[in-house]
């Protein structure tokens, strides 16, 4: 049960919406109160969360659920932005930033 609290703080600090429609901007909202809430852990508590989470990463189990997430994520997002090009192609250079972020930080 733990592991599957860990996937989803997980999940709620990774996933982040690269647009924001007015569902999105709701979801959005909500990871950054999530965000926030971590944040305002004590050290010790954000230092059991992070140990708990890394334990529970090393579950080969969640690894690979990691992993099919992360490909999923990867296919919806070049879906998206292509998509968003082809709405305005101005939008190029952002596009390549972010995911630039994005593989640089390997999210």
């Amino acid at each position: 049960m733990k592991s599957l609290a860990a996937i989803g703080m997980t999940l709620a600090l990774v996933i982040l919406p690269t647009t924001m429609s007015r569902s999105e901007g709701k979801k959005h909202e909500r990871y950054h109160k999530i965000w926030e809430m971590l944040m305002s852990l004590s050290p010790a508590d954000r230092e059991k969360y992070q140990a708990a989470r890394k334990r529970a990463m090393s579950n080969p189990e969640v690894a690979a659920a990691d992993e099919r997430r992360k490909k999923v994520d990867a296919e919806y997002r070049k879906i998206l932005h292509l998509e968003m090009l082809k709405e305005d192609p101005s939008l190029a250079p952002v596009l390549d930033k972010i995911s630039q972020l994005r593989k640089k930080d390997d999210l």
